[in-house]
C-alpha cells in the first residue's frame, strides 16, 4: 500500500487546526493537513458568487485572552482580520434597541479569508474525508475516501467532536470524554434582496423563536457587490428543522427575516445551508486533550467553549505540549537550528493521488 509518510498528520482545517500545523511545521516537522471539504475555515466559512459573498458560518469574533490580543495585531498587520465597525442592535418585529459596544473582528476579505492566509504555507490536502483510523506498531494509518492513504508518527484531531468520536472509538481513553461534548445545528440562510434595505445596522440580535441572528455582509470591511444578507437560526428551531427540505427552510426563515425587520422583501436569492455541529452547548472545559502515549492530540473551539478564540487556544496548546512531551518528533532539529540548515522532514512516500 503506497502511502505519504510524515511526522504529524492533522485532520481538521479550521482555525485550530491550521495555528496547530503551523506551530509544528516551524519547529520543524513535517505535516500533511487534510480535510474534507474543498478549503480551509470550517465553520470560519464565506460563500461566493457574482457580485456577492456571505460568510454563512461565524459571523465575527471578539478578543478577550492576551495571547490572542498580540496575534491579532499581527493578523491585522497582515490584513488578515479588520475591526467591523458598523451596529450591532437588539431587534424585534422591526424595533431596534441598542445592544452593548464592543470591538468585533472579521476575516478579510470574508471569514474564511484569515484561515486562507494561515494555510499558504502548509502542506494541505483538500476535499480528503477520514473514514478510517488505525495504530499499527506505534504509528498512525490514516485512509481517505478518495483511496489515500498516510502513516503518520502522530495525530491531531481537529474536527467537531461529534465527528471525531466514531473515529477515535476503542482506538483511544479520551473518546470517553469526546461522548461528553453536545454541539447544536443551525440553519443559515443567505438572503439577496431585490434592492437595498437602507437599514442602520450592519447586525442584529433577534428576538424571535425561529432566529437569533441576521447581519449584513456588505457592511463587513473588505466586502464588495450586492447588499446581501445572512440570516441564523435558533438552535431550538435548526433542531426541529433539522431534516427538512431546503426549500422549506428557506421560506420559514424569509417570513422570519421579514418579521425581524418589519418590512416585506422581495428576494433575488434564497440559499440555505445546513450546519450540523455550529456551536458548543456542552464544552469539556479544557484547552484540549492530549494522549500522550498513542501520540494523539485533539483540539477545537469546542474543547474550551465555543469562540473563535477558543479555536485559535486550542490549536496552540496542543501543539506546544505536543512538542514539549514528544521529544523524540523533534530529535535533530536543535542542531539543525545551531548550524542554520532547514530541518524540515521531507515526505518519505510518494505524493498523494
Amino acid at each position: 500500500m503506497t502511502a505519504v509518510v510524515c511526522d504529524v498528520a492533522v485532520v481538521g482545517a479550521g482555525l485550530a487546526g491550521l495555528i496547530c500545523a503551523r506551530m509544528l511545521t516551524e519547529a520543524g516537522l513535517s505535516v500533511q493537513v487534510f480535510d474534507k471539504s474543498k478549503g480551509t475555515g470550517g465553520r470560519m466559512a464565506t460563500r461566493r458568487g457574482e457580485e456577492m459573498s456571505f460568510d454563512h458560518g461565524a459571523q465575527y469574533f471578539t478578543v478577550r485572552h492576551p495571547a490572542f490580543a498580540r496575534q491579532l495585531i499581527e493578523w491585522e498587520q497582515q490584513g488578515l482580520v479588520a475591526p467591523w465597525t458598523s451596529p450591532v442592535v437588539a431587534l424585534h418585529e422591526g424595533k431596534v434597541t441598542p445592544s452593548p459596544s464592543q470591538i468585533r473582528y472579521v476575516g478579510t476579505p470574508g471569514m474564511s479569508g484569515l484561515c486562507r492566509g494561515l494555510s499558504q504555507t502548509l502542506a494541505l490536502n483538500p476535499g480528503h474525508r477520514l473514514i478510517q483510523l488505525e495504530r499499527t506498531d506505534g504509528r498512525w494509518w490514516l485512509h481517505f475516501d478518495a483511496g489515500s492513504h498516510v502513516l503518520a508518527d502522530a495525530v491531531v484531531m481537529a474536527i467537531p467532536a461529534p465527528l471525531a468520536l466514531p473515529l477515535l472509538h476503542r482506538r483511544t481513553p479520551l473518546a470517553a470524554q469526546l461522548a461528553r461534548v453536545a454541539m447544536d445545528p443551525c440553519w443559515a440562510l443567505m438572503l439577496l434582496p431585490q434592492r437595498k434595505l437602507g437599514l442602520e445596522f450592519g447586525g442584529a440580535f433577534v428576538d424571535d423563536p425561529r432566529i437569533n441572528w441576521i447581519a449584513c455582509n456588505s457592511s463587513k470591511p473588505g466586502r464588495h457587490g450586492l447588499e446581501a444578507w445572512v440570516v441564523h437560526a435558533t438552535p431550538e428551531w435548526s433542531r426541529t428543522h433539522l431534516d427538512a427540505t431546503p426549500d422549506t427552510v428557506a421560506s420559514l426563515l424569509h417570513a422570519a427575516f421579514e418579521t425581524a425587520i418589519g418590512r416585506r422583501v422581495t428576494p433575488l436569492l434564497l440559499k440555505p445551508h445546513r450546519w450540523r455541529h455550529a456551536k458548543t452547548s456542552i464544552s469539556l472545559g479544557v484547552d484540549y486533550l492530549l494522549d500522550h502515549e498513542a501520540r494523539l492530540g485533539i483540539c477545537g473551539d469546542w474543547c474550551r467553549g465555543s469562540r473563535v478564540e477558543d479555536a485559535f487556544l486550542s490549536g496552540r496548546q496542543v501543539a506546544t505540549q505536543l512538542l514539549a512531551a514528544h521529544s523524540s518528533l523533534i530529535q535533530g532539529v536543535a542542531a539543525g537550528v545551531r548550524t542554520g540548515v532547514n530541518r524540515i522532514t521531507p515526505l518519505r512516500g510518494s505524493s498523494l493521488s
